[in-house]
């Protein structure tokens, strides 16, 4: 019974959320409290301490240390940087606005940043190049999507929280690296098909010269974010993977595990601060409140689950009728299912999850990293979707009502399927080769 209610509980989170348009994170809480307080006689202490607080502080002091290099223009100076450096191949518009979205992502921006930032400049090029317009904005949506796994970018430091909020705390960097890797190969290899076809076709091949003017030259603000950024990654990521090369380096040991990237991104933003790269004031009013509410409520409800026992009942009913072969499949169905109407983040990776740990602890045996990027990989694939949250910034991107339009039938019927199948295909492949 309580299994039930905690059931109907996270689907009328995400139903209410969507239907009236409220934080699905505080209408989680909502029922957190109610169900956990007056059914499960817990105290109101005890609910509140569901409440995720590594992830919430990590995800926060990330974006405060990346918002300094958005706020100061750097990020926006990548992007000018790679479209002025390959204006002479714009018969590639969409590789190179795949890989421009990349590496923008991975240098911080995180998901939503990199969409804002690269969407309207995708539909500008695709309208003034007379390319697809739908296709444009999906190539930065996968480059966004994947470049943000990225394990010191926004989706990567929640997968990192999760990993450890889930106690694979040791697994969490091979898990993250493997997650990343996967969700810019997969979709680098389909829009380089994409291209090579093209180019076999002998369609729209004159060279085009893009009258796109050069970046401004760095200012001194920007050259010391990005040095601050450099030195992020480089304590982060060399430092750590140095001690997996090394394991007899006590020095390197004692290191890495103190190297917590909340903290250490929390001192330079105030280093940032110091030396006046942005205002405070700016810095702030670009943090997503609504995403973070959202992934800590829906935390609590999760938590609130696995209090009850759900999650273990899930994961057996899935061990016991579900093919060990086909389970990576299965998870990429119901992510991408989840993913139409709501976000990776908050909702389908702290639901899956949990549920792909519980499956671990009753069967050792099976591909824990493989049946994690099977959900991350499903939910990206419908994240197309008008009424998820990639879809729904992709419509932003588009000026005008008739594209917009025009395109919105294009995400629902060719889009969303044509996107699951594909991921479907890519993680069935992945799961014969390891």
């Amino acid at each position: 019974m309580e299994q039930i209610l905690v059931i109907i509980a996270i689907v009328l989170s995400i139903g209410i959320g969507y239907v009236k348009k409220i934080n699905v994170g505080l209408v989680a809480i909502s029922f957190a409290y109610f169900i956990g307080v007056f059914i499960l006689k817990l105290s109101p202490g005890e609910v509140i301490g569901f409440w995720p607080t590594n992830l919430f502080f990590t995800i926060l002091s990330v974006l405060l240390f990346y918002n300094i290099a958005i706020s100061n223009g750097t990020l926006n100076y990548l992007a000018e940087w790679t479209l002025y450096k390959t204006r002479h191949h714009q018969q590639a518009i969409y590789l190179i606005l795949y890989s421009m979205s990349v590496l923008i992502a991975v240098a911080g921006a995180g998901f939503f940043s990199t969409m804002a930032i690269c969407g309207p400049i995708a539909v500008s090029l695709a309208k003034r190049n007379h390319r697809n317009v739908l296709l444009a904005a999906q190539a930065v949506n996968l480059g966004a999507s994947g470049g943000a796994n990225f394990v010191t970018s926004g989706s990567g430091v929640v997968f990192q929280g999760l990993f450890k909020e889930l106690g694979l705390e040791n697994y969490a960097l091979n898990y993250g690296h493997a997650i990343f890797l996967f969700t810019i190969v997969y979709p680098f290899i389909l829009i380089m098909t994409l291209y090579i076809v093209k180019r076999l076709s002998n369609q729209n091949m004159n060279e085009e010269v893009s009258f796109i003017q050069p970046p401004q030259p760095l200012t001194k603000k920007q050259k010391h974010t990005l040095m601050l950024m450099g030195i992020m990654m480089g304590i982060v990521l060399v430092l750590p993977n140095l001690s997996l090369v090394f394991p007899n380096n006590l020095t390197l040991n004692e290191f890495s595990k103190v190297a917590d990237i909340g903290l250490i991104c929390i001192m330079l933003t105030v280093v940032g601060f110091w030396l006046n790269l942005a205002t405070q004031k700016e810095v702030f009013s670009h943090l997503p409140w609504n995403t973070l509410i959202m992934l800590s409520g829906m935390g609590m409800l999760i938590k609130l689950a696995t209090q009850v026992g759900l999650i273990e009942t899930v994961a057996q009913l899935m061990s016991t009728f579900i093919p060990t072969l086909l389970l990576p499949v299965t998870f990429v169905v119901v992510a991408g299912v989840l993913s139409l109407f709501s976000s990776t983040l908050s909702v389908v990776t702290p639901t899956l999850f949990p549920i792909v740990t519980a499956m671990l602890a009753a069967k050792p045996d099976l591909n824990a990293q493989l049946l994690f990027i099977a959900v991350v990989a499903g939910s990206l694939s419908t994240n197309i979707s008008p009424f998820s949250s990639a879809g729904s910034l992709i419509q932003a991107s588009i000026p005008d009502a008739f594209t917009r339009d025009q395109v919105f039938r294009q995400q629902l019927v060719i889009g969303v399927p044509m996107m699951l199948t594909i991921a479907i295909t890519a993680v069935f492949i992945l799961s014969l080769f390891i």
